[in-house]
């Protein structure tokens, strides 16, 4: 069979990288914005170790308005222009790409997805494998025999979009997703369709007629508000295929080889994006010895200056073999056959002495992992169930308030707990570990625990550092994933209509205690890595001052 032809739909990964930071950007050394090109190039960096193309071409929109404005020029005219910060990194991940040797392909008058249609059909012509990335509902009307569709992943990675994944999120076939979308209509392109009809009826009336010129053949003959609407909405229906249907007329650039990924410049790459302080992205990409990474930061000029010495080879491998795009939990995961039900002695404290003295224990140590129960997730509106703490792997306590799991459930009133707790919060030099800390530490203020001034350590957020592409950063999938332990799941404890507080004290007790256990235990994995990931600094000195802040 003929070597694939990649085809990535480049400002859906732009768009989906720049947001995907929400109002915590990502910045360089300068101040200046780069979340677009690090998400970018991060993930680009996944597809070329994972898929290893031969080809790859990465489509990008005119410059100017398109053929579809002439003929409807309120096309897409409800979309808000990028913002400043977003449309400034274009021209470097242009540039990056350029370096690398990635093929940027665009046509004046064309959308990128006339380019990718363009690209499938000349695969398809050729009897060529294609595989698109992305997540753009109107490509999946090309999906094919030759025409494969990969889109990112809820959790990090690509998944396959199929005929039964799409039947399963729009009741069609992909050979029907343009008509159903000339049914619905599409408000965030200003694509009409046909009003009144929903995207239920348009799947209902696609399996019962097969096609948008099936259910205009029967129309006259189809009852109730349904069929009036339809027939009221005929020309907007066909105004819409003919707006949403794809060109695959684009002229394109020689034959296939222009795309060819045979001798892609990572180290150039690794350069730019290292001059543009981003030593993490740059660390993805170099691995020849030639890039020096700086572990700690740097200014721009620092890193653009250190770009030509001599430097020991980066910890990603070298691009002989593909490593250098190993991310820093690879190799590192447990797979599904190898994780086992955790084990570990968890127990309820309810005297105020057993209290006090693990508090004393966690403060003549420096550290302790921490967690707390509530009735739900609105911080504003749930209760504080309890906390638990661990001292040791393997270990782990948990102290409820009165009146929780039952009757006579604690001996230790809620004050004098969480008067053990400020101990720990308010001893400058200890570091309380946490899990999606920001939540624990809202909860607590609110309960009269106070702000804490001790040092944190947040794993959810280290992992996220060290990884960002990784599957997800919830406590149980990194327990699963990274210690090989599954763990109690809350779903399997409390009842729908039901709070945490309502399972019976020993159940809620290895449950919580286990969390802080699990806490503590990745704590003590992912510490380790932070320094040699180079993102100890942002970890230690930004992202970790953030976390009482945004409490």
């Amino acid at each position: 069979m003929k070597d694939a032809v990649f085809v990535l739909d480049s400002y859906g990964l732009i768009y989906r990288a720049y947001y995907a930071f929400g109002s915590r950007p990502l910045t360089n050394p300068n101040g200046e914005n780069v979340s677009a090109v690090f998400g970018f190039f991060r993930s680009l960096a996944s597809i070329l170790k994972a898929e290893k193309p031969a080809y790859f071409a990465a489509a990008f929109d005119s410059r100017g308005p398109t053929f579809r404005h002439e003929f409807y020029p309120e096309y897409k005219a409800n979309r808000p222009p990028a913002p400043p910060d977003l449309h400034a990194q274009i021209p470097l991940i242009g540039e990056i790409l350029d370096k690398l040797g990635i093929r940027s392909v665009r046509q004046d008058g064309f959308e990128a997805d006339d380019v990718i249609a363009s690209l499938a059909a000349r695969c398809t012509a050729e009897k060529r494998p294609c595989v698109i990335l992305s997540g753009d509902k109107d490509l999946v009307q090309l999906e094919g025999e030759f025409v494969s569709i990969l889109e990112p992943g809820k959790t990090g990675g690509w998944e396959a979009v199929t005929a039964e994944t799409v039947r399963k999120k729009w009741g069609v076939t992909p050979a029907q997703i343009l008509d159903f979308l000339s049914l619905t209509g599409d408000r965030s392109d200003n694509v009409p369709g046909v009003a009144g009809i929903g995207a239920v009826t348009a799947a209902k009336l696609l399996n019962q007629y097969g096609s948008l010129d099936g259910i205009y053949a029967a129309a006259d003959g189809i009852p109730g508000a349904a069929g009036k609407k339809l027939r009221e909405g005929r020309e907007n229906a066909y105004f819409s295929k003919r707006l949403i249907t794809l060109s695959t007329d684009v002229p394109l650039p020689g034959d296939f080889s222009v795309f060819s990924c045979a001798n892609l410049d990572f180290r150039g790459a690794a350069e730019l994006l290292l001059a543009h302080g981003m030593p993490k992205a740059a660390a993805m990409y170099a691995g020849d010895g030639t890039v020096s990474l700086p572990q700690n930061g740097g200014t721009a000029a620092s890193a653009a200056a250190s770009a030509t010495k001599p430097a020991p080879a980066a910890q990603y491998g070298t691009p002989e073999d593909g490593s250098f795009l190993h991310p820093p939990f690879s190799g590192l995961v447990f797979q599904e056959g190898e994780i086992r039900p955790n084990s570990g002695q968890y127990t309820a404290l309810l005297s105020l002495p057993e209290l006090e003295e693990i508090v004393g224990k966690a403060l003549e140590q420096g550290y302790a992992a921490f967690d707390c129960e509530t009735t739900g997730l609105d911080v504003n509106r749930c209760a504080l169930v309890g906390f638990s703490l661990a001292v040791r792997p393997g270990e782990g306590v948990y102290v409820p308030l009165p009146g929780m799991h039952g009757p006579d459930s604690c001996r230790i009133p809620e004050q004098e707990a969480l008067a053990q707790i400020r101990r720990l919060f308010t001893a400058p030099d200890f570091l309380l570990i946490v899990h999606n800390g920001k939540f624990d530490l809202q909860v607590m203020a609110r309960a009269g625990a106070g702000q804490p001034v001790c040092r944190l350590f947040d794993t959810m957020i280290a992992a996220w550092v060290t990884d960002p592409d990784f599957k997800a950063f919830s406590l149980e999938v990194l327990a699963e994933s990274l210690l090989g332990c599954k763990g109690v799941e809350f779903q399997d404890l409390v009842k729908t209509g039901e709070t945490f507080a309502g399972v019976p004290l020993e159940t809620a007790a290895r449950y919580a205690a286990e969390d802080a256990d699990f806490t503590l235990r990745l704590y003590e994995f992912l510490a380790p890595k932070l320094g040699p990931c180079g993102v100890e600094n942002i970890f230690r000195n930004i992202e970790m001052p953030l976390v009482p802040v945004l409490a």
